[in-house]
């Protein structure tokens, strides 16, 4: 899955958590919230040594949405790995003083966030229904 109309520096970016994304689907993992938003990776910008990483707050084999301050405390010691793999690469963290909402992270995440959100997700991909009953 790639979003053409990302740069390749931001592609690799979003890689980690697009072929979260994927092997989300492919598992048949997905949640469903409350309100019917099909979760397959809750991506969440942690800062980590200076650096902003996209990771996934999602755990889809629990079907568990993290809070924050929890994707913090599952990643940070799974980045530097990682990172020394090549898996994952951050943005450096340098936007003191300005509007965070105009960072370079968080109009990529958008942006990628609008790509993903176009893809049909099966039905049977759902394992995780939070919204019924509701």
């Amino acid at each position: 899955m790639a979003d053409n109309s990302l740069t390749p520096e931001q592609q690799q970016y979003f890689k980690f958590v697009n072929d979260w994304h994927k092997n989300t689907i492919d598992s048949k993992k997905v949640a469903k919230t409350k309100e019917g938003q099909n979760v397959t990776v809750n991506a969440v910008g942690l800062p980590f040594d200076g650096k902003i990483y996209m990771v996934p707050g999602y755990l889809p084999d629990e079907g568990k949405i993290l809070t924050e301050d929890e994707a913090y405390s599952y990643w940070k010691d799974k980045i530097p790995q990682l990172e020394k793999e090549g898996q994952i690469v951050g943005i450096p963290n340098n936007w003191v003083g300005k509007d965070v909402s105009q960072h370079p992270a968080n109009v990529m995440a958008r942006k990628n966030h609008e790509f993903m959100d176009e893809e049909q997700i099966p039905e049977d991909a759902i394992a995780y229904d939070y919204s019924e009953g509701e």
